[in-house]
């Protein structure tokens, strides 16, 4: 969040056996709104990401910014086991759908235990985005604050950023 400014829009959908949207195009300058969504939330239940990825779509389409980064970053274990789940139908979603629409898709895997790695870089590629996966603090720190820094703001703020971090 301290990486986002007034430029930039938050839309946060949580899904689990429904998807939730919990921040709708939330401004980059409200880094409290942001990270108290970002803290609220927790693993639970099943994972229902095919509807997640439509309704976080159907959010980056009406937050859509006109010359900017428009990006569905999807954060998953892997394991879509309600709704859409077979790779060749989120593959499908994605590409006949959705990025048509210049918004893309990153994946970034989660954990070590039943990660579906093939699917998550599928999923990733055929989004025309960028996939990671995070099984520690300092990775999830290094992808976020650096590749997601670099992928709004460039490759120089990005570095600025990780420098200043440290």
């Amino acid at each position: 969040a301290e990486n986002l400014d007034e430029n930039d829009k938050v839309s946060i959908v949580t899904y689990a056996g429904e998807d939730t949207v919990v921040l709708s195009g939330t401004s980059g300058s409200e880094q409290y709104t942001i990270n108290e969504a970002l803290s609220s939330m927790t693993a639970e239940g099943c994972t229902n990401g095919g509807d997640a990825i439509i309704t976080a779509y159907e959010l980056a389409e009406k937050n859509f910014i006109n010359g900017g980064n428009n990006r569905v970053i999807l954060a998953t274990d892997g394991d879509l086991n309600v709704g859409l789940t077979s790779e060749s139908d989120l593959v499908d979603l994605i590409t006949e759908e959705k990025k048509e629409n210049n918004i893309f898709l990153s994946v970034l895997g989660f954990g070590t235990d039943n990660l579906k790695d093939n699917k998550l870089e599928s999923l990733a590629d055929n989004g025309d985005g960028n996939s990671a996966f995070i099984d520690s603090a300092y990775e999830a720190k290094k992808v976020l604050a650096f590749e997601v820094t670099k992928l709004v703001h460039g490759e120089e703020e990005a570095q600025k950023a990780a420098d200043a971090d440290g």
